[in-house]
């Protein structure tokens, strides 16, 4: 598999993630403010993707959208 679609995958992982957190999710523990995707890395086989978040706030509302996202 090409390197190159491998980061198009993850860059368009990356939108509709952004998108659904931002516009889709209700759940009022995520603050799509204070959230953000920082990177996708995608496997060769584009079976698998790691995505990293950042979340900004005091360490229990990290916490708090954490588990919100776990579930």
């Amino acid at each position: 598999m090409s390197r190159h679609r491998q980061e198009r995958m993850a860059v368009e992982i990356q939108r509709v993630l952004s998108y659904i957190l931002q516009e889709e999710m209700k759940d009022p523990r995520i603050d799509s403010g204070t959230l953000s995707i920082t990177r996708v890395d995608v496997s060769n086989d584009l079976s698998h993707a790691r995505v990293y978040i950042s979340i900004m706030g005091d360490e229990r509302k990290q916490e708090e959208t954490l588990n919100a996202l776990q579930k």
